[in-house]
């Protein structure tokens, strides 16, 4: 998302902050050519959504968001909860809502594994005043960050 930023750099940041919600990650790149590569366990699970959040998930996530406040204080970067995916699954939501009364609300970048443990999908982080990205990545993140706190708070009771 941001230039100048390494994914090498989220990955260390990601495990750094989330620790055991994050799957061991490797970043291989190559010199020559500098095309990279994340290699990371396979997650058999699915997306956190309004239909399978129970109070153990709940629990977890405010675990996950209380870690997130902490990457806020001390790097002013925030995790990406939701996603592209789940962003454009919210959007169709929206309309479903107001024509079929049907939709569910998808935090697309963890997922509730076998185990019923969230994991950490998604190395991406919103972040704040960082001379090494654009101007528009940064609006980008503030607008993104603020749509995400209203989502968390308004489908699943999680103050970031």
């Amino acid at each position: 998302m941001n230039k100048g930023i390494s994914e090498g750099e989220n990955i260390q940041e990601v495990q750094r902050y989330f620790g055991s919600y994050f799957p061991e990650t490797q970043y291989k790149e190559d010199p020559s050519t500098k095309i990279a590569c994340q290699i990371q366990e396979v997650i058999v699970g699915e997306p956190i959504t309004d239909k399978n959040y129970t109070p153990a998930i709940k629990k977890q996530l405010q675990e996950i968001v209380l870690m997130n406040k902490k990457a806020i204080k001390e790097k002013n970067i925030s995790l990406d909860f939701v996603g592209m995916s789940g962003f454009l699954k919210w959007i169709k939501k929206q309309f479903r809502k107001l024509v079929f009364k049907e939709g569910e609300a998808k935090i697309a970048n963890i997922m509730i594994d076998k185990k019923g443990q969230l994991r950490i999908i998604d190395t991406d982080f919103y972040r704040f005043n960082d001379p090494r990205q654009s101007f528009t990545d940064h609006i980008f993140s503030k607008v993104s960050h603020f749509f995400t706190k209203v989502f968390l708070k308004h489908y699943f009771d999680v103050n970031i």
